[in-house]
């Protein structure tokens, strides 16, 4: 009697899926292992997003003030038009730091918000207002 060579392997249906069906089950396992480990680093890339979002947001807000600042203390009407445009582009950036809060906070809803006002976070009434019109309905 001669040695099964690799080509005599069994080739049923049924070989065919319990190899497969145990790769799949190879894999999830592994899988499941090899993932565990990165999850304390996926925290710490949410909560790093998280503070450069509200940190964006509160410089964002420190300038639309500067912004509407200089308009109000001034005359001249190139300096009220430049600080216009500079406080446009900066209601934008502000807006798009609120969607990344959004994005990164555990929990984003209207209870969230006003706790966030009691505590002083969020800049004026308006902002309370931005914050609001990301809340999913």
């Amino acid at each position: 009697m001669t040695a099964p060579l690799a080509t005599d392997a069994p080739t049923s249906t049924l070989f065919i899926l319990l190899h497969k069906e145990g790769y799949l089950l190879y894999s999830l396992f592994s899988s499941f292992f090899y993932y565990r480990p990165l999850d304390p680093t996926l925290k710490k890339l949410e909560d790093y997003n998280r503070e450069q979002a509200w940190d964006l947001y509160k410089q964002a807000a420190k300038v639309l003030g500067d912004m509407q600042n200089i308009k109000q203390s001034t005359n001249d009407q190139n300096i009220i038009k430049e600080a216009a445009k500079g406080g446009a582009s900066n209601q934008e950036l502000a807006l798009n730091a609120i969607r990344m809060i959004k994005r990164f906070e555990p929990k984003y809803d209207i209870e969230t918000i006003e706790n966030w006002e009691k505590l002083g976070r969020l800049g004026n009434e308006s902002h309370v207002k931005a914050f609001k019109a990301y809340v999913e309905k």
